[in-house]
This record gives C-alpha cells, sequence and structure tokens, in this order.
C-alpha cells in the first residue's frame, strides 16, 4: 500500500485515461459528480476495469475530489462471454458457426482483454 501512496493517479492510468485527466477534473469541477469507466493497471501490468464515481468535495475548507472505484473486470467480462453467445446462435441458427468464443470469467485468472478490444479506452457512463 505505501508504494502506491507515492504514484499520481496519471501513473496508474492507461495513456488513453491519463491523456483526458485534465479534462475530466475540469469537468468534474464544473457539474459536482460523474460517473465513468475508466482502466488501470495493476502492479504486475494487468489491465483492471474499474467504474468510477467521481464527486466534489469540501474537505478541510478546500475543494476536494472523491473518487469511489468499482472493479467490473468480471461483470465486463461476462457481459462479453453473453454476447458473443448470443452471436454465436444467432449464426448457428442462421447456417453460420460460433467458434472461437471467449469464456465466463474465473475469478481467480488474471483480466486478459477480448481480442481487438482496445484496452487503453475509457467511456462515460450515465448517471
Amino acid at each position: 500500500m505505501d508504494e502506491i501512496k507515492n504514484l499520481s493517479i496519471q501513473e496508474l492510468d492507461t495513456p488513453q485515461y491519463a491523456a483526458e485527466f485534465d479534462r475530466r477534473v475540469h469537468e468534474i469541477l464544473t457539474s459536482n459528480s460523474r460517473n465513468y469507466e475508466v482502466h488501470h493497471f495493476s502492479r504486475d501490468g494487468r489491465l483492471l476495469e474499474f467504474e468510477s464515481r467521481v464527486s466534489r468535495v469540501s474537505y478541510q475548507g478546500k475543494t476536494a475530489i472523491l473518487t469511489i472505484l468499482r472493479n467490473i473486470n468480471e461483470r465486463n467480462r461476462n457481459q462479453r462471454f453473453l454476447e458473443q453467445s448470443l452471436r454465436g446462435k444467432r449464426a448457428s441458427s442462421a447456417g453460420g458457426s460460433s467458434s472461437g468464443q471467449e469464456q465466463p470469467a474465473d475469478r481467480n485468472q488474471p483480466f486478459t482483454p477480448a481480442g481487438g478490444q482496445n484496452p487503453g479506452s475509457c467511456k462515460s457512463v450515465d448517471p
């Protein structure tokens, strides 16, 4: 835990999210709160997906930003698996095949993004 105290948020962010940091801070300071889906790196370099609830708060008389992160790796992996399964069923009923499907999440395995996914992306999530 001590090593994370010495890192800035930009050092944990994927490069794409780090590049948007100043814009996001401005959005938060002008709107009080925002929800985002963000990607950070773990200590061992794995990509971690989070739902981020960010709010402007007053702390000891100063404006501060409070962030609450919820790990959504498993939820997103299962959603991709379900979408692939549904596409496979549609293709099968239309005479196609469904090979190479991603498997549902295993809590004991590190997250690996699906093929073709941009692992450094982030998107705004409507409240």
